[in-house]
């Protein structure tokens, strides 16, 4: 789960800092806006990119290392109920 909340803030944070920088561009007036500013000193920062990317990265493969642990302490018989007997 915090795979997909890491990645939905990214995207957020990535498509609202681009949108500012496209608006500033057409407009002068938006381009002096607080907001404009803080945008384009957000988008500057690839430390975020890159934290929230290793978030994504070690929470699924923490997940999939969990999935695989389990699994692996399942008796055999309850994966291939048709071996019971064998």
């Amino acid at each position: 789960m915090l795979t997909v909340i890491a990645q939905v803030l990214l995207a957020f944070v990535n498509k609202w800092t681009h949108w500012s920088a496209h608006w500033g561009a057409k407009s002068k007036e938006y381009k002096e806006t607080h907001r404009y500013k803080f945008a384009m000193e957000l988008s500057n920062r690839i430390w975020i990119d890159f934290t929230l990317d290793l978030i994504s990265l070690l929470s699924a493969l923490i997940a999939i290392a969990t999935l695989v642990a389990t699994l692996a302490t399942v008796p055999q018989n309850l994966i291939e109920p048709h071996l019971v007997g064998q």
